[in-house]
């Protein structure tokens, strides 16, 4: 809890690529994440991430904690707090934007080594019709 208190804290008083750098999950430049694991034997899908107990605990906590009513648990907070959880191993934060029926939507989620955690889950890809944003300076 402490942590989401910080995380709201942060966005309210500083610039996003601040507070995720502090956070230790910074914003990821445009194209795939650095660091990306290499490729699995079809050659699509980065070897599998096999999250510590540490880690899964981490992320199941912060989905319990986001997921209270009166917590704003919104794309952006969720993969700050996931990134800060995985931050040992050099999570980015993405900001993808897409254009669908005449309305942008915005979404944020975090890419670790090669594989995309999106609403507190693992994927290979990026979530389906968004386009990354290029980092910005702090």
């Amino acid at each position: 809890m402490a942590l989401v208190a910080c995380v709201e804290t942060g966005l309210r008083t500083a610039r996003l690529p601040r507070v995720a750098r502090w956070l230790g999950v910074p914003l990821a430049e445009a194209g795939p994440c650095a660091g990306s694991g290499t490729p699995g034997a079809t050659g699509s899908e980065p070897m599998p991430l096999e999250l510590a107990p540490r880690e899964r605990a981490g992320v199941r906590d912060a989905r319990r904690v986001l997921s209270v009513p009166g917590v704003d648990g919104t794309c952006l907070r969720q993969a700050l707090v996931v990134g800060h959880v995985l931050r040992r191993r050099g999570p980015r934060l993405v900001l993808g934007v897409a254009k669908r029926d005449g309305t942008v939507s915005a979404h944020a989620w975090v890419e670790v080594q090669g594989w995309v955690v999106d609403d507190f889950h693992l994927h290979a890809g990026r979530p389906a019709g968004f386009e990354r944003l290029p980092a910005t300076p702090a």
